[in-house]
Order: structure tokens, then sequence, then C-alpha cells
């Protein structure tokens, strides 16, 4: 019966642990760009309202008033494809990075079990060859 190492368990469960961590700081660095688009998002809707608010406050024709406000529709719209098109973006690129640690980490798995599996094959037959 093989006997387990506390060192091999420590290395097993260090692993783990470092692949747990770098999962979360591959989610937590989007999440971060994601914050960061909002609050850009946010500052930029901010100063056009102040803008456009001064524009239709110094405005004196009622006509350029309308035409402003018709204007606006348009203009939203498009800054809200701009802004799906980026988190869009932002989540690919996060599930790309993901998508390779998992690869990466998958692939080390199966070089350990076939590791794994050689030394116990080759443990099994210098048992049979001994007995």
């Amino acid at each position: 019966m093989p006997v387990f190492a506390p060192d091999q368990f420590a290395v097993t469960h260090g692993s783990g642990f470092a692949d747990c961590f770098a999962y979360s700081s591959i989610l937590f660095a989007g999440f971060q760009r994601i914050a960061e688009l909002n609050l850009q998002t946010a500052q930029a809707a901010f100063e056009e309202s102040q803008q456009r608010m001064q524009a239709l406050l110094a405005s004196r024709d009622l006509r350029q008033v309308l035409d402003m406000q018709n204007g606006l529709t348009p203009l939203a719209a498009d800054k809200a494809c701009a802004y799906t098109r980026q988190v869009c973006e932002i989540a690919s690129e996060t599930q790309a990075e993901l998508a390779q640690l998992t690869q990466e980490r998958f692939q080390q798995a199966i070089e350990l079990a076939q590791s794994r599996l050689s030394h116990a094959t080759a443990s099994a037959v210098a048992t049979r060859v001994a007995a």
C-alpha cells in the first residue's frame, strides 16, 4: 500500500490553492476593468449632461432646444452600443484568459496522472519480479 507523505499532501493542496488564486485574480482583473469602464462612462455622462444643460439654458429659441433634444436619441444609442461592445470585449478577454489557464492546468493534471500511472506500473512490475 503506497504511503502518502505529508510533503506530497502539501504540494497537492498548495497547487490547488494556487489555482484558486490564479482564477480569482483573472476574475478580479475583469471586474476591475468593468468597474473602470463604468466610472468612465458615468463621468462622461455627467460631463455631457452638464454641457447639454448649459447649452439648453443659453438657448433663446424653442426650435433650437427641440433640435438639441431630438439629437440626443441617436447619440445615446451609439454610446450604448459602444459601451456594450466594450463590456463584451472585456468579458471575452477574461474568458479567454480563464480558458487558457484551464487548458494549462488540465495539461499539467494529465502529465501528473501519466507520471503517477507509470510509477505505479513500474512499482507493480518490480514487486512481481521480486516475488
